[in-house]
């Protein structure tokens, strides 16, 4: 089935009904990321690892996408700048990223296992059994907004690749008081990764690359150093470091001289690529540098080419700080005050962020994404099945037995594919696809339940906290399969 045109008609009435009364608090595994304001950080600052005196620290989009999964990876009071047993590999020297660079507190901030134990207040947990979806959506959108959760939020929901039912709610600019459409831009975070794995199937399927080259058929400076596959990068076993400094270039740069920095970084590697399972930003960012090895242009021009015009996904791009977008929603960080709810986000310049998480986009859009994805035909029906193939190690271990991070453990035996999370928690184990997105005061949601065709898509114009609703979306959206 093609996805729905933009003129589909929004079927408000036709979602399913659901019980909320039954809502578990336990449906995924026990959330391991907490955002920094729940770890009492007002100001969202990171502490960090000592670097060694007269060593220059080390800088870049990874650095800082690396940093900001530490903190949403550790829910402990005390928010640790390096993973367990890396603080000496981290303070080594490395080398800056280009130009002078620009000192950024945070980046992206999600593993992307599902989010938060959400906290919002009993009363949206006690709607009757005969609640619609409709209605749940509304009480939660509307609980989002008057908890000061998020000053905008933009909820939308699709059956068999239709609009099924929408919520938006709040503003998009809280100086000019513009209020949230289902037409309103928000950043997508790491969602950017399952666009740039669907890339890389994509080149496959076309014979340009296969997912099992290693990576130095594409980066000749990868030549003579050990090095991953293509899939080894897309499953996040590929054991490529990232640096957990929060710097950017003030110069305009591409994913191939991002991914230059990268191969010259030490160490460049945590463990031996295809040894284990560990989330880097640092892998989309090579993958990133493939598509434009492979293609000879620039990633933006190439998702836009075989991925956004193709399927009518006509306000998804991948962004850049510089552009003046219609319907750009800005986008904030939560204070706790009352009289100041919100301040606005630190700036980065985002498309630096390239495949790791640079793509703006819309609820309704990501809907009818996923519906393309998984059951149109963008990707041949094989490209397809291998989408939601649990990730495997060299040794043939799945990754729930091999995972880097002994705080990943708490992932259960969620897996991980093509820059998806893989949710077999459910009734007959049948799989939700999903991917949180955390990038400068945005925080992006969009799960599918496969068998069902039925996907949810959240935006939210606020850094994440431990209120936002996505785990409640979840339980609302997904209850007849939990």
């Amino acid at each position: 089935m093609v996805p729905a045109s933009e003129s589909s008609p929004r079927r408000a009435g036709s979602a399913p009904v659901t019980s909320l009364t039954s809502l578990r608090a336990d449906l995924l595994p026990r959330p391991r990321c907490v955002g920094a304001a729940a770890l009492g950080l007002s100001s969202l600052r990171l502490h960090r690892a000592p670097w060694r005196s007269g060593q220059a620290q080390g800088c870049g989009v990874v650095a800082l996408l690396a940093q900001a999964v530490t903190v949403l990876r550790h829910h402990h009071l005390t928010v640790h700048s390096s993973r367990t047993g890396f603080a000496s590999r981290l303070n080594s020297g490395v080398r800056p990223f280009l130009g002078s660079p620009m000192d950024r507190r945070k980046f992206l901030k999600s593993t992307g296992v599902s989010l938060l134990a959400t906290s919002l207040p009993a009363p949206i947990l006690a709607a009757s059994l005969d609640e619609s979806l409709e209605s749940a959506l509304s009480r939660i959108a509307d609980q989002s907004i008057k908890e000061m959760v998020t000053p905008g939020i933009q909820i939308s929901v699709w059956q068999n690749g239709i609009p099924a039912t929408e919520a938006v709610r709040g503003l998009s600019n809280l100086e000019t008081a513009t209020t949230v459409t289902p037409s309103t831009i928000f950043r997508a975070g790491s969602i950017t990764k399952q666009f740039t794995a669907a890339l890389i199937a994509k080149l496959q399927d076309e014979g340009r690359l296969s997912i099992n080259d290693g990576l130095e058929e594409h980066l000749v400076f990868f030549k003579g150093k050990e090095t991953p596959t293509l899939l080894e990068l897309i499953h996040q076993t590929a054991g490529v470091h990232e640096e957990n400094e929060d710097c950017f270039s003030q110069s305009p740069t591409t994913q191939l001289e991002l991914a230059k920095n990268i191969a010259d970084q030490k160490p460049l590697f945590d463990f031996h690529p295809g040894a284990a399972w560990l989330y880097s930003n640092a892998n989309y960012i090579l993958l990133g540098a493939v598509v434009e090895s492979v293609t000879k242009q620039s990633l933006p021009k190439t998702a836009r080419e075989l991925i956004f015009e193709p399927l009518g996904l006509k306000h998804t791009e991948f962004d850049d700080h510089s552009e003046v977008v219609k319907n750009r929603a800005s986008g904030y960080m939560g204070t706790g005050s009352s009289e100041t709810p919100f301040v606005n986000a630190d700036f980065i310049p985002v498309e630096q962020t390239g495949g790791a998480g640079a793509i703006r986009t819309n609820a309704d859009d990501l809907c009818r994404w996923h519906h393309s994805l998984f059951y149109g035909t963008f990707l041949s029906a094989g490209a397809r099945k291998a989408l939601l193939e649990p990730a495997k190690l060299r040794d043939g271990r799945p990754i729930t037995k091999g995972r880097f991070d002994p705080n990943d453990n708490n992932m259960g035996e969620t897996s991980y594919g093509y820059g998806l999370m893989l949710d077999r928690s459910t009734r007959n184990h049948g799989v939700i696809a999903m991917h949180n997105g955390f990038v400068s005061g945005f925080s992006a949601y969009l799960a599918t339940h496969v068998p069902s065709k039925l996907t949810v898509a959240c935006m939210c114009n606020t850094d994440p906290s431990q209120k936002l609703p996505f785990r409640l979306l979840r339980k609302a959206v997904f209850s007849s399969y939990l």
